[in-house]
Order: C-alpha cells, then structure tokens, then sequence
C-alpha cells in the first residue's frame, strides 16, 4: 500500500472508531423530554414560553433556548426512530472531529498522527455526544474555531460570515452560545493586543475592524431566537435551580475525583495544561496567545461544571495535536512509515473490536430508563397525579404527554424554590409528607429509581408501607409504589408485592411466607423475564431456602 491508501485507510478508521463511540443509547430521560418539545412544537406551530409539562409548575415561564436541536431531534424520530437520533448524534460528533482535522491538515500536521492523537485528547468525553441538545453546541464550536483560524491564516472574509452565522445557529440550539461569544471577544482583544502590543507576537492576520464587526454582528444575530435576551440570563435562571436539586451534571468535576474517569480526565488535562503552556507561551517559535488562552478557559470550565468536560478536547485538542505532530515530526520522519501507519491503524482496530464486543443495548438502556415500568402503568391504566424523582421526569414526558404530567423533571430553571422543597420533603419522607401527598397533590402513585439505596430512599419506602402503599411494579429500573385505592384494585391483586421487595432481604423471608414468596416471584419473572435485580433475588431466595 502506498501513503495514500494508508492515510486513507487510517481516516476510515478513526472515524469508525468515533462514530461507534459517540453512538450512546439514551441512558437518562433528559433526552426525551427533548424529543416531546420537539413534537409540541411540530404540532402546535408555536414554540412554548411556559411550562406544559408538570402540575407542580404548570404555566411558570420557561426559556425556549433549545427549540431548534429539539425541533431537528423530533425530525429525525420521525424519519428513523430512536435508533435514528442515537446515530445521528453520532454523526455530528464524527463531523466535529473531521472539522478539527481539516484545521491541522491546514497547518501542515501529519494527518495520521492527528487523528490518533485527537481521538485519545477525546476518547473519554465520546460517552457525552447523546440526544441533546449540547452536541450541537459542540459542532459549533468546532465551527466556530474553524471559522476564525481560517480567517486568521489566510481565508477570505467569508469565514468570518461563517462565523456569525455559526452563533446564530448555537444561539437557537443551546445557551452554552455564551461561550462562543466569549471567544469571539478573547480575538478581538488579541487583534487589538496585534495593533498596538505586537511584542506580544501574536501570529496571523485579524484586523482589528472586521474582528469587532464580525462579533457585534454575532451578538446581533444571538438576539434572533424565541427567548430573546432571556437566553443571556438563562445561566442566572438555573444556577439556583440546579445547586438546590444537586444535578449531577452541574457540579464540578473534582467532586467526581475519587472515580477512574474523572482521575484520567483530570491527569489528561493536566499534562496538557503543562505541554502547551510550553508549546504556546515560553517556547518563542510557536507562541499563540490565542490558543494559549483558549485552553486556560477550557480547562477551567469542567471545574465549573462537569456538564462542560465536553469542550475541553474541542479547544485543546487541535493546538495539541498541533504541537505534538510538530515536535514528533523528526521522528516519525525517520521511521519506516509502513510501521506508523500500521501501529496507528493497528490502535484503531482495537478500540473497534473492543467497542464492538461490548457495544451497549440500542437504543435505550432499559436499566437506567424506566421503560418496562412506564408500560405497566398504561397497560394498568394508572392514573396520577404521579410523584417522580428528578431523574425519571423527561422519559415520563415523552412517554405520557399530554395524559400526564410530571412533579418534576430535568428542566431545573422552570421549577420555582418552593416546589424543589416540597420535591425533598415528600422525596425524603419529611414531616410535611402527609399534607403534601394526601392533601395538596392527591398523588396516586410513586415511581421511584431505587438501584442507590440512599437512606432518603429507605425512609420515603418505609413511609409508603407504613401508610398502606403498595408495591406493584419492580424491574432494574424503578420500582412502583400504588395508593390502595379502588382505583387500583384490579392492578394491587394481580402484581401487588407483599412479601418480597428490592427493600427486603430474601433471607428474612419466613417459612410460613414461603409459597406466597414464590408465586410473587414467578408473577414478576413472567413481567419482566430480563430483569437482573428479579433474577438475583430470585437465587438469594431459593439459596436461603436449600439451606
């Protein structure tokens, strides 16, 4: 094979490798709260400014910042199926990672190192590229960077149109659009550093006119979505929200430093701070000012927030690549090149054949999604209202709209402080949890995720049992707690759980229980066959019994 065929080889490859990485199965129920807006908004014609969703915040005002990647999420559902949206957002991170390509093929590095080394720079945040609307936000500020680096370098004026067109189209999908805004303003003041501090070396050419033009045209256009300047202030709006409800996302990312992932990321981040401050600042030949810049904001803002871990190989990894192409370059040059194409190819494969065995279920995790549990409830005909946790809202949404509606769900800006607390007060079995549950809310049924048995979990369990709730549903997924009603009647005889439970240990089964044990068990294999927490029960069950 000549260089060609191998380089061309290596390119297939890697964006094999990405595409099969950024293919994630919808594991959380953001994403499907995502599509449903998606569908109001098709069907209505209208974008809505307030909340349809949940009877806890019904008609509170609600930012529309993300219609557009939700509208385009919902098209594609239509067209293909879930399975579709998986792959397709996919599709936008493999383009992502194609646009950072064509950057350093510009700037002359060796394209079958860059590659390699972008998809490790990447490798960890490919688990983040889902169906929401944040992807966008990633392929536009890949564009965006594009855009200005081609300017910079020697395109035309046209990048810059390129630009502002890019935020406009960010400024619909996400709010995250803000940063975008901010590395527009980080090359206008290095263009004005160029004019008038040129010791500063910053290289390239960026007239300091068409730099603040092309960045007040791009605040201009930002303005030209459905939630006007109330995008602007869309971080003030959940900020409170979210730190009150402890999202996961939202945190930051030393709070997650005990965990493998988040130990590699730190250390990938760190090395690289370490290299291209070198690279970009001290080492005089290669100084940028602007990419130097870029990476220090990068690798702050996963310590903001974890949610923001996905920027950082956007904005790190095309000087990285940059660099350490340029410095192996003496290498590799002496090198039989067959044995680097083929190390590097051989390095793709693996990860391939590795992504391939283990390749997740398609194109929901049933696991993590309470999808079983939501069929039971229409096939039973339960009827809300309904007490959810914050985490299971938006698949409720999507699978129950407009019959439902939720107590609450990932939309944290939308829920005012005094429904958060009443969330933690019923969610952790407060004093109040009798007036809330029987007398405000009238709720008739609690699908609870139960796989981390926090003490919050248990005592909220042990509340519902006490008051004569019972158990009806049970899978990997969630549990269903039932008010014993008549209602409810046909449902708690023919699922009801009373001797068995995730909350119970099977050996404190007693003898006289153990034939009512057994026929609950069997009700719930024949329910739900693929459950693991059933099965598992099950043979803790029959082991306490052989002994």
């Amino acid at each position: 094979m000549n260089r060609s065929a191998w380089t061309l080889t290596v390119i297939l490859l890697a964006f094999g490798a990405i595409l099969l990485y950024a293919a994630n199965p919808f594991s959380e129920s953001d994403s499907f709260y995502h599509l449903k807006t998606g569908e109001l908004i098709w069907e209505t014609r209208s974008i809505p400014q307030s909340d349809p969703f949940s009877y806890t915040a019904e008609g509170r005002p609600w930012v529309p910042h993300e219609w557009l990647a939700q509208l385009l999420f919902y098209g594609i559902s239509v067209l293909g199926g879930l399975q579709a949206v998986v792959w397709f957002a996919a599709l936008l991170g493999a383009l992502t990672y194609f646009i950072l390509f064509r950057m350093l093929i510009r700037r002359g590095a060796d394209p079958v190192l860059s590659l390699l080394l972008l998809f490790l720079a990447g490798f960890l945040t490919l688990e983040l590229w889902v169906g929401r609307p944040q992807v966008f936000a990633y392929l536009c500020l890949a564009l965006l960077l594009f855009s200005l680096e081609r300017y910079r370098f020697g395109g035309g004026v046209i990048y810059l149109w390129l630009a502002a067109g890019t935020m406009w189209l960010w400024a619909n999908v996400n709010a995250s659009f803000l940063l975008g805004l901010a590395v527009l303003g980080l090359y206008l003041a290095a263009s004005l550093a160029k004019r008038y501090f040129p010791r500063l070396g910053v290289p390239g050419t960026l007239p300091v006119r068409n730099m603040l033009l092309v960045l007040l045209a791009s605040l201009t256009l930002s303005f030209l979505t459905p939630a006007g300047y109330q995008a602007f202030l869309y971080p003030f709006y959940i900020r409170p929200a979210v730190a009150a409800l402890k999202v996961y996302e939202w945190r930051s990312i030393l709070e997650y430093a005990a965990e493998s992932e988040a130990k590699v990321f730190l250390a990938e981040v760190s090395l690289a701070a370490v290299f291209l401050v070198w690279w970009l600042g001290l080492r005089k030949q290669s100084r940028d000012p602007i990419l130097l810049l870029l990476i220090a904001g990068a690798s702050v803002l996963p310590f903001i927030s974890a949610r923001h871990a996905g920027f950082w190989p956007i904005l790190a990894g095309y000087p990285l690549a940059l660099g350490i192409s340029e410095i192996l370059k003496p290498v590799y040059a002496n090198a039989s090149s067959k044995k680097l194409w083929g190390g590097v190819a051989f390095v793709f494969l693996v990860f391939i054949g590795a992504r391939s065995i283990g390749f997740p279920e398609m194109p929901v995790d049933r696991r993590a999604v309470p999808v079983a549990a939501a069929e039971f409830l229409a096939e039973n005909r339960i009827r809300g209202p309904l007490f959810n946790f914050y985490n299971e809202g938006g698949f409720l949404i999507w699978r129950f709209y407009p019959e439902e509606k939720v107590f609450i769900d990932g939309r944290s800006e939308v829920y005012p402080p005094e429904v958060i607390s009443e969330y933690f007060e019923i969610a952790t079995a407060g004093k109040d949890w009798v007036e809330l549950v029987d007398r405000k809310y009238g709720i008739n049924y609690f699908l609870i995720s139960y796989r981390t048995l926090s003490p919050s979990v248990i005592r909220l369990v042990q509340v519902l049992m006490q008051r004569n709730w019972v158990l009806a549903y049970w899978d990997d997924a969630a549990v269903i707690f039932l008010r014993n009603i008549p209602a409810h009647e046909e449902a708690i005889g023919k699922y009801g759980l009373r001797h068995v439970s995730p909350f119970r240990e099977p050996g404190d089964i007693t003898p006289e229980e153990n034939m009512a044990a057994a026929a609950e068990l069997k009700v719930l294999l024949e329910r739900s066959p693929e459950s693991d927490a059933v099965r598992d029960y099950l043979r803790a069950f029959l082991g306490t019994r052989s002994q």
